[in-house]
């Protein structure tokens, strides 16, 4: 009963975690897209479902090449039976500026023929289960928010939100292809006193990740676009969360050119980052945390793992002392979830437990939880009280204890500690 309070109590500290969840959110629209076709028989409509397919397949994957590769082409032939609806709608010329204006109603110009736009919408589940069993990458639709510090040849400053659609279209337009959401500085009196467009051109990004502490944003892409004779030359860097960054650089003949390459930069990286190992049949990986002090500890640790997109579900597996085993389903391999948790700075590694009773040790990989107000040089020499003062007249800790256990504990193949 106590154990069951302690995961209900810490079930309700996930709610305040608004800046945390900010960084990361559900991009609509992936199993949706549309395309443009001049008839609107079976043919027409069979072509147009391989075509809006394909567009789907990109956003799911995040790669422009999925729909190319055998295995999607193997994917985009099932369109008709993955498709849940569709409608067509008559797509509206424009007017042409130039066209011969002609008074005489009976002899109306050359009219071009009709063209209708097909709207289609896949299955999510479907989709995703042909692209695993092609063995194509399927990235879930909660994404990083990417913050873009950009300066064009233009000269003309920092690209704000307000310009992002105007000054960087090719960059924009290429991201929502992927299903990728960015963030562009508003610019106000606060961005315009921490950051000039210097510190892009300069690469200094100290200050860059200075001035981006106010958006809630996962990752920080910074970007400069200079004009070297006919061509213009990008360099792009996206930065790791304390030091150092990414950098890769292209010239190409125009300033589209280098923001839809730079756009493809980042999303190999993030794909890379976020999206890695998730292909295959979903399976239990057991996670042991060490140096869990209290319900904070725990929920921010229950936070963490619900904002992984590699992990499907968790559940508490055991826990005994300041020791939590988490049973978490994923498709990912083991070595890409540690990669996932890495990236969270929430746990740390530490490869000094493990074994088949909690708190030995072993050569397993493992993490824990430095922030933590209670870490133990030795797990097993003392018991912290996990429910914050939550004891027996006894001196009995009430919460979690070895009755409260499944005799396991050999099962976890990662373990961690609070950071």
């Amino acid at each position: 009963m106590h154990l069951l309070k302690l995961l209900l109590c810490a079930a309700l500290a996930l709610l305040p975690v608004p800046s945390a969840q900010a960084a990361f959110v559900v991009v609509p629209g992936l199993y949706s897209a549309e395309t443009v076709l001049e008839a609107r028989d079976d043919e027409a409509r069979a072509e147009g479902l391989r075509n809006t397919l394909a567009q789907v397949l990109v956003r799911v994957s995040g790669q422009t090449m999925a729909p190319d590769e055998p295995a999607g082409r193997a994917v985009i032939e099932q369109a008709e039976a993955l498709v849940s609806q569709f409608r067509f709608e008559l797509v509206e010329p424009e007017p042409d500026p130039d066209a011969e204006i002609i008074e005489d109603d009976d002899e109306p110009g050359d009219e071009p023929p009709p063209q209708y736009r097909l709207i289609a919408s896949f299955v999510p589940g479907a989709i995703d289960n042909a692209m695993r069993r092609a063995g194509l990458q399927v990235w879930p639709p909660r994404r990083p928010r990417t913050l873009v510090w950009l300066v064009t040849s233009s000269g003309r400053g920092i690209i704000d939100e307000s310009a992002s659609q105007r000054r960087a279209g090719a960059l924009v337009e290429a991201a929502q292809a992927r299903g990728l959401p960015l963030l562009f500085p508003v610019m106000d009196i606060e961005d315009r006193r921490a950051i000039e467009a210097a510190d892009i051109r300069g690469g200094f990004f100290d200050r860059v990740r200075a001035a981006s502490r106010r958006y809630d944003a996962a990752e920080i892409l910074v970007g400069h676009i200079a004009r070297s004779g006919s061509l213009r030359t990008a360099r792009w860097a996206l930065l790791d969360p304390d030091v150092g960054a990414q950098r890769w650089s292209a010239s190409t003949r125009s300033s589209d050119e280098a923001l839809s390459d730079g756009m493809a930069g980042l999303a190999q990286r993030l794909v890379s980052r976020y999206a890695g190992g998730t292909t295959g049949p979903s399976a239990a990986i057991d996670v042991a945390v060490h140096g869990i002090a209290g319900l904070p500890d725990y929920a921010r640790t229950l936070n963490m793992f619900g904002r992984l997109n590699v992990v499907e579900d968790t559940t508490v597996l055991e826990a005994q002392r300041d020791t939590v085993v988490f049973r978490l389903m994923s498709g990912a391999t083991v070595a890409d979830l540690a990669r996932a948790i890495d990236v969270e700075r929430v746990l740390v590694r530490d490869d000094s437990f493990g074994g088949g009773v909690l708190g030995a040790p072993n050569t397993s990989p493992g993490y824990t939880f430095p922030d933590s107000s209670q870490v133990l040089d030795d797990p097993g020499s003392a018991e912290p009280d996990l429910s914050n003062g939550n004891q027996n007249n006894n001196g009995q800790n009430n919460d979690i204890g070895p009755q409260a256990l499944l005799p396991v504990g050999e099962t976890a193949q990662l373990h961690y500690r609070m950071r």
